[in-house]
């Protein structure tokens, strides 16, 4: 499975010092979600977006979603969850941003997590 995460500026200005990372993580439901569970990966440069444009991330699910994966994801059983971070610079000084995703059983959208989405 291939996960395509996108980065795209949306303001009026460059987007300076881009530093992003993300991350995968299978967790069967039945079981707590550590905090310590939704760590990104080190961070990794990516420049200078500017306005209007943007990048991409991808990940890869390495044979870890066999057929039987797949129904017990479907199934609500095995949630996949993404998380992300990104900071840059603009005008206005330094930001970051947190996001923390799991995909739906139907395995057509992205749920948003209760916990770990931020902005400052």
């Amino acid at each position: 499975m291939k996960i395509v995460i996108s980065f795209k500026n949306a303001g009026q200005g460059p987007a300076l010092r881009v530093m992003r990372s993300s991350n995968l993580r299978l967790h069967r439901s039945t079981e707590p979600l550590r905090p310590d569970a939704v760590s990104a990966r080190p961070m990794a440069s990516a420049g200078l977006i500017l306005p209007g444009e943007g990048q991409v991330e991808i990940l890869y699910t390495p044979d870890l979603l066999r057929d039987e994966m797949l129904e017990e994801i479907k199934s609500g059983i095995v949630r996949v969850y993404v998380f992300g971070e990104l900071t840059y610079s603009d005008i206005l000084g330094r930001h970051r941003t947190r996001f923390f995703r799991f995909l739906e059983p139907s395995l057509s959208m992205w749920g948003i997590a209760e916990t770990h989405n931020e902005m400052d």
